[in-house]
């Protein structure tokens, strides 16, 4: 049964090309997009263990044991295709701990990269903090284009809440403290309108 051997190893080739060059688009694609965000003040990275995606980090840590396992029995091969598909998991998990990330720039923020997901600072009408055991989710209240009423919760970790808070400071207009609101609007927080 050699050709279905070699059947499969073209195959096996040919999935790891395209895995290898849709990873590098998307790298590509993300590293523009990250280009195009302008006087950035701050970047914050969602979820735990400093912002790393789930799915790729278990992909790449995977396919860096089954490299392990393969260079330990000898089958240079093998190990050859999972350097690929490290390869391609680095990129994927590149590409994601960049475009997941809130950019804070002079002008506003953007909730995630490479999406239609931009708040000015003339939209947020509102905001209120909520501590947390590592650091503080800010809650920011605003309307978007049409007027509807949206939230925004962000969290800051604790080594970065000074400078979020000069931030807020030098960029929302309102009488009072931030930290200290006393009307609050619980319907939009809640989700609805």
């Amino acid at each position: 049964m050699p050709i279905v051997r070699d059947i499969f190893q073209v195959l096996q080739i040919l999935l790891l090309f395209g895995f290898l060059g849709l990873t590098s688009m998307v790298f590509v694609v993300t590293l523009l997009n990250r280009s195009n965000v302008r006087n950035l003040l701050l970047v914050v990275h969602r979820g735990r263990f400093g912002g790393l995606p789930l799915l790729p980090t278990l992909f790449f840590f995977a396919v860096t044991v089954l490299f392990l396992v393969a260079l330990f029995r000898g089958q240079p091969s093998f190990a050859l295709l999972y350097v690929g598909y490290m390869i391609g998991g680095a990129l994927w998990l590149a590409s994601q701990y960049v475009s997941r990330a809130t950019y804070i720039t002079r002008y506003g923020l953007f909730k995630t990269l490479g999406s239609n997901s931009r708040v000015s600072w003339s939209q947020i009408h509102d905001c209120f903090d909520v501590k947390t055991r590592r650091g503080r989710t800010f809650v920011l209240l605003y309307c978007d284009a049409l007027g509807a009423r949206k939230r925004h919760e962000l969290f800051v970790p604790t080594a970065r809440v000074k400078a979020f808070e000069r931030i807020l400071d030098r960029h929302l207009y309102w009488n009072g403290d931030y930290a200290a609101t006393t009307a609050i609007d619980y319907k939009a927080l809640e989700g609805e309108e």
